[in-house]
């Protein structure tokens, strides 16, 4: 590399010297020194193209670890969406079980409630439907004459909306049975706020 190098400055010296001397001797000197020139940039090409060979040989290999990764990482993910949903679907499963047996268990605590009152239960309807409304209990009862019907919304751990959608059940079933409706929400965990926004609207709390 050095040999070629000082071939090349001395190839230039000539060329430098022969524009200000018309000397064709130096002319001659300068064109044998043109084949060990193009002889190393030749070689210096190849040492380059062997480089980039080997850094295409090593990416290329590295590429094929990252897609070996990527399609075992893909793999797992989908094992764990599956497991995922696997997952959900049985806690959806349970949490319907746990709705259904607290609707039970407040419907009937509430019918006893009613009877401890006073109040003797007529007919007592779960999951009634009017206008496409689900109304999860329908009460009627009477008391010394009285007729009363009792609107009940069961629900583990009732929000503010669920209060909206009681009284919005309970105007429906009024213009069905032409009587008045007391509703009534029903409770597992009913927080502070949401038992007095009930009572300010006329909403009586049952809880478990």
């Amino acid at each position: 590399m050095g040999l070629a190098f000082d071939s090349e400055k001395r190839y230039r010296d000539l060329l430098e010297r022969l524009k200000y001397t018309g000397d064709t001797g130096l002319l001659v000197e300068a064109l044998i020194l043109i084949p060990d020139i193009v002889r190393d940039a030749v070689n210096q090409i190849e040492e380059a193209v062997t480089g980039v060979k080997a850094d295409v040989k090593r990416v290329s290999s590295e590429l094929v670890e990252l897609r070996t990764l990527y399609e075992t990482l893909k793999d797992e993910i989908s094992e764990l969406n599956a497991k995922q949903d696997e997952i959900n679907k049985r806690l959806s499963r349970v949490e319907n079980l746990a709705g259904g047996l607290t609707e039970a268990v407040l419907s009937r605590l509430f019918l006893e409630e009613l009877a401890a009152r006073g109040f003797r239960v007529r007919s007592a309807r779960r999951n009634y439907r009017v206008n496409d409304e689900d109304v999860d209990l329908l009460v009627e009862a009477d008391k010394e004459g009285s007729i009363a019907f009792f609107v009940v919304e069961v629900k583990v751990k009732p929000k503010h909306s669920d209060v909206g959608a009681l009284l919005a059940k309970a105007h429906l079933v009024e213009a069905r049975e032409g009587a008045k409706v007391r509703p009534v929400l029903a409770g597992v965990w009913i927080g502070g706020e949401v038992e007095a926004y009930a009572r300010s609207q006329g909403v009586e709390v049952f809880k478990l």
